[in-house]
């Protein structure tokens, strides 16, 4: 089971609790020590994020693996190494991969070319990160409003399909708050040490529930939770805006200029593009997703949202939010959840000699039967 996400690749074996590799989606390119050497290629425990000396790409850009040719052999380098990590060979795999909202058809065409011509796997499946998510929590039926690295997605689900047309996604996720942090701290962190940068988001950033009291009022930490240890033991305090604006942009994007729906929004906008007769089920059902949700104080902000704008005719008492606290691997968890069921392997796989029986102008419409 393979979850590729923007920011972190999550990696282990059907049927467990948790992910066994947990690995940043990015490959360092380091100078090799003797000229006319190929590059050397720094991946998973071998890449230093915290202070790199060599230039680091990020293959999968807002959920979406990029174009050019070098992205596409990053992610390869990836898969190599999870399957080397995992000690397994991968012609004798069936492997699971997510599937992002907004992936094309011929992202995932190429993902399947890659997984049965390079690496020769015995099957492949290729399912929704959200539909993922919801299958964690045990349900078939609701919305997952999955905030990740780098998108923001609510997807609503019926009988484990996600509806298209109500599909909505944002482009403010967690890289956005990141970010925040990062160009508050200039010069102390440099751009980048992203890896500083996400500790103390997941450390520091505390969701406000009203940012304008929250700005003027005390601040939301203590001096010491304010404090950040940089290698090299140098200490630096958290800026008090920078934190409260790295958390509101998730909840009101226009604190630091930009023109995004929030992630209540969102998850608003999806429920109500359904049929009426749904969104009962789906407001009973709204599933938080994504290490983006896992910020103190975010479930808390979102909920008081989401009741503040229903619309007349939903009581507030019908309204449920599920944030488990395994939400962070949420998608990954699903699918190890549903790779481990036996209808599985028979109906929703494409198998190596399907694929290779099949002829070339077809296996586009078959890698679509198979992606749900």
């Amino acid at each position: 089971m393979i979850d590729n996400g923007s920011g972190y690749i999550k990696a282990g074996f059907s049927g467990e609790d948790s992910p066994r590799i947990v690995i940043p989606t990015a490959v360092g390119s380091q100078q090799p020590s003797e000229p006319g050497k190929p590059l050397i290629k720094k991946i998973g425990n071998d890449l230093d994020l915290r202070m790199p000396t060599y230039p680091v790409s990020f293959p999968i850009d807002r959920g979406v693996i990029k174009d050019s040719e070098q992205d596409w052999e990053h992610v390869v380098k990836l898969w190599e190494y999870v399957f080397r990590e995992l000690e397994q060979e991968p012609s004798t795999c069936n492997v699971l991969l997510t599937d992002a909202p907004r992936n094309t058809r011929e992202n995932r065409m190429r993902m399947t070319e890659i997984m049965f011509t390079r690496f020769r796997v015995q099957s492949l499946g290729i399912c929704s990160t959200s539909v993922l998510a919801l299958f964690s929590t045990g349900r078939t039926r609701g919305v997952v409003v999955d905030v990740g690295d780098g998108l923001t997605s609510a997807v609503p689900v019926f009988e484990g399909y996600a509806l298209p047309h109500a599909i909505r996604i944002g482009n403010i996720a967690g890289k956005d708050v990141t970010d925040i942090i990062l160009n508050s701290l200039l010069p102390d962190i440099q751009p980048t040490q992203l890896d500083l940068a996400r500790k103390i988001k997941e450390q520091m950033v505390v969701v406000p529930a009203n940012y304008e009291e929250a700005l003027t009022g005390p601040s939301l930490l203590s001096e010491e939770m304010r404090s950040f240890e940089l290698p090299g033991e140098r200490i630096i305090q958290i800026n008090k805006k920078a934190q409260l604006d790295a958390a509101e942009v998730l909840f009101n994007p226009a604190v630091v200029g930009l023109a995004e729906k929030s992630v209540p929004q969102l998850a608003l906008e999806s429920i109500l593009k359904c049929d009426n007769d749904l969104r009962n089920n789906l407001f009973a059902n709204i599933v938080l997703a994504g290490g983006t949700t896992m910020m103190a104080g975010f479930v808390e902000r979102f909920e008081q949202e989401i009741l503040s704008d229903l619309p007349p005719e939903i009581l507030r008492s019908d309204v449920h939010i599920a944030a488990d606290s395994f939400r962070e691997h949420a998608a990954w968890i699903g699918g190890s959840m549903l790779a481990s069921l036996e209808t599985w392997s028979k109906y929703m796989t494409i198998t190596k000699d399907s694929w290779d029986n099949t002829e070339p102008d077809k296996r586009p419409s078959l890698v679509q039967k198979i992606s749900f």
